[in-house]
C-alpha cells in the first residue's frame, strides 16, 4: 500500500499506487482489510460502501465501528488525497489521529 496516510489506534488508511475508480481507500488493521468506497454527486459524498476484500479476513466489529467513525470525520480529507495523489499527482501528507469523538 503507497501511500498510508491515516493511522489511529492501529488502524491504516491509504491508497494502492496502482489504484482504481471509484475513489476509494484501503483499511488495515493487522492481517485485516476492508475497502472503503466514495461515492459522489455534484461534489458531495452520497454513499459510502464497506466492502469486503477478497482472501483477507473479516474486519472485526468492535475496529469496524471505530474505522466508520474515522472515515466520517475525515471523508473528504479522504477524497480530496485521493484526487490530489491520482489526478494532480502532488504528494499527500500523512496523518495521525489521537482522536476522532
Amino acid at each position: 500500500m503507497a501511500p498510508k496516510f491515516l493511522k489511529y489506534e492501529g488502524i491504516e488508511v491509504g491508497f494502492y499506487s496502482n489504484d482504481h475508480l471509484p475513489i476509494h481507500v484501503h483499511c488495515n488493521y493487522g492481517e485485516y482489510e476492508i475497502k472503503v468506497e466514495f461515492y459522489l454527486k455534484n461534489k458531495e459524498i452520497v454513499k459510502i460502501a464497506y466492502v469486503k476484500v477478497a482472501n483477507s479476513q473479516e474486519f472485526p466489529s468492535s475496529k469496524l465501528k471505530t474505522l466508520k467513525l474515522l472515515i466520517e470525520k475525515y471523508k473528504y480529507i479522504i477524497v480530496q488525497n485521493w484526487i490530489s495523489f491520482y489526478v494532480l499527482g502532488e504528494k499527500i501528507s500523512a496523518i495521525k489521529v489521537s482522536k476522532i469523538k
